[in-house]
């Protein structure tokens, strides 16, 4: 079963903690249809902190219940939605496109009425090799021996999804180890490149550590060949990018585009128009009250499209939410779909 949490860190911060009672207070006082149940992921995580945040904070300064609910993160969420347990969950595209049609880990309960409401932030996942290698391009690790993270973990499973189609997984030697693991293994030359991941405000911890250590490079994609065209075909679920930005690393003078995946928000027709159009207008106008609180926020906050950015195409995005992207002229009609609410 998911809970409610409140984390020891706001409450360390004695302003946000008043929010915080807020919160719950006003949440006492609503009906239960009147609270929004947003699914987060388990404590401790970037997007379970920034979820906090942002509920406590519409919570505060608007009509809206929203409360967050720790669960264990975009697989779980996706049960719960359907089952009526949570309002708004954290997905991954690839879980939202599975969960959407019904199919892989999903297959057992169906198709599912989800639409998107709008992104988080995103994490870029890429891979860095010694400069004096002379390794700066995906098709350049073909032979290689390549840290690719630990087995299972989101992002190397998506980053093997983008190796396979490339045609680099079945010729290159791939090590699943841990994110500090395959760093140490860069630094002492046991691997050729190791997996490194960018979050909407810059290198993760582990990749920050990594690139001030040493003299390295992110491994650059290309976008206009068979590689990419391969996995639009075979694997449209991961078919999610996103900008690592210049000066993010020590020898980055440009910005890249890499694979991505992004702390993503979806509903049901749970979620009326109203609420869902309230929400996500919530979530832009208190942009700059939220990032005091979460850096990860940051992201977001510089461009309304971002917040549409990074939904999977495949999965219809919400009419209340489409509803605020019209209005601040970022609907993108060629590329998603609007959802209808089913009575």
């Amino acid at each position: 079963m998911s809970r409610q949490h409140v984390t020891k860190g706001f409450v360390r911060n004695a302003i946000f903690a008043s929010v915080l009672v807020g919160s719950w207070v006003a949440a006492s006082h609503a009906s239960a249809s009147e609270i929004i149940r947003w699914g987060s992921s388990v404590v401790g995580a970037g997007s379970q902190a920034t979820i906090a945040a942002m509920a406590s904070v519409i919570t505060a300064k608007t009509d809206l219940t929203v409360l967050e609910q720790v669960t264990g993160g975009p697989a779980e969420n996706m049960r719960l939605l359907p089952r009526e347990e949570i309002d708004v969950g954290q997905l991954s595209s690839d879980v939202a496109f599975h969960g959407y049609r019904g199919e892989a880990n999903y297959a057992s309960q169906g198709k599912s009425d989800i639409m998107g409401l709008f992104t988080l932030y995103p994490a870029g996942l890429t891979f860095m090799a010694a400069k004096d290698s002379g390794l700066t391009n995906v098709d350049q690790l073909k032979g290689k021996r390549i840290a690719v993270g630990p087995a299972g973990s989101a992002g190397p499973r998506i980053v093997l999804a983008w190796l396979k189609a490339y045609g680099i997984a079945e010729e290159a030697d791939l090590v699943a180890i841990g994110y500090n693991e395959g760093a140490d293994a860069l630094r002492s030359g046991t691997v050729d490149a190791a997996f490194i991941v960018t979050t909407g405000k810059g290198p993760s911890g582990f990749t920050n550590k990594l690139d001030l250590s040493m003299d390295a490079v992110p491994i650059e994609w290309s976008f206009d060949g068979q590689g990419y065209a391969n996995l639009q075909k075979n694997s449209p679920e991961f078919d999610v990018t996103a900008t690592i930005e210049k000066g993010w690393l020590k020898h980055l003078d440009r910005d890249i585009q890499v694979p991505a995946t992004y702390s993503a928000e979806y509903a049901t027709s749970r979620l009326s128009e109203e609420n869902a159009y309230k929400l996500v207008k919530a979530v832009w106008e208190l942009r700059e009250e939220i990032k005091r609180h979460v850096a990860n926020a940051k992201w977001y906050a510089s461009d309304p499209a971002r917040l549409l950015q990074g939904l999977a195409p495949a999965v219809p995005v919400h009419p209340g939410a489409v509803r605020f992207y019209k209005e601040v002229g970022v609907w993108d009609p060629e590329r998603y779909t609007e959802g209808v609410i089913r009575k």
